[in-house]
């Protein structure tokens, strides 16, 4: 079911600009530019790249009309289908655009709203790679009060003693960042704690940021 929505959401802007072109010269460039987008949503929907899923729809239907309404104004001069067809077609062209945006907004409103809080531990693709000579021994995940976690165990391969294999991962300080790059404000944080028997590398997914 929701493959085949997340077809049918990329199918629209195409499907709208099929309406409203008018010209051999402008029609099929936007047409590329629509199928590109719609492409890289769907390696989104489908896991294929890491960009987070709600950020790809805000970012596909905004572009999707910025590049609609670039190829209406570069066809505005035009000849094209008779006045009552056009005004048939520009009407159900933009009935489908309006609708997916405001579907598209309300969605990201309550992404947001329902996402403020962490539901569950960071992905296990929010572990940073580990350098030569490191490896992972041991990984666990939880969820505290206002945060969620994932501890992956380091050891070295080489000998390294743990203050030795702390500094090769080199993380002397933690650092956070938002866990989206649109819509999800929460704050992913990477560390590295370091005892006489072992050292954690430790990702922490908490509320919205500062």
């Amino acid at each position: 079911m929701w493959s085949a929505l997340g077809l049918l959401f990329a199918a629209v802007p195409p499907a709208a600009w099929w309406l409203l072109a008018r010209t051999r010269q402008t029609g099929p460039v936007v047409a590329v530019a629509l199928a590109a987008a719609a492409g890289a949503l769907l390696a989104v929907q489908h896991g294929w790249t890491p960009v987070g899923r709600a950020d790809a729809h805000l970012l596909y239907a905004l572009v999707a009309v910025v590049l609609i309404v670039g190829g209406v104004l570069l066809e505005r001069q035009q000849e094209g289908p008779g006045r009552d067809r056009w005004i048939r077609r520009r009407r159900a062209a933009t009935g489908l655009l309006a609708a997916q945006l405001a579907v598209t907004l309300l969605g990201s409103l309550l992404y947001v709203l329902t996402t403020a809080e962490p539901s569950g531990p960071p992905s296990a693709r929010d572990v940073p790679q580990l350098p030569p000579g490191l490896v992972e021994l041991s990984q666990q995940t939880g969820c505290g009060t206002g945060n969620c976690f994932r501890l992956v165990v380091v050891g070295s391969t080489t000998g390294l003693s743990p203050a030795e294999t702390a500094r090769a991962l080199g993380r002397p300080k933690e650092t956070c960042r938002p866990n989206g790059l649109l819509l999800d404000r929460r704050k992913l944080c990477v560390g590295v704690r370091a005892t006489e028997e072992r050292v954690v590398l430790y990702v922490t997914l908490s509320g919205l940021l500062d």
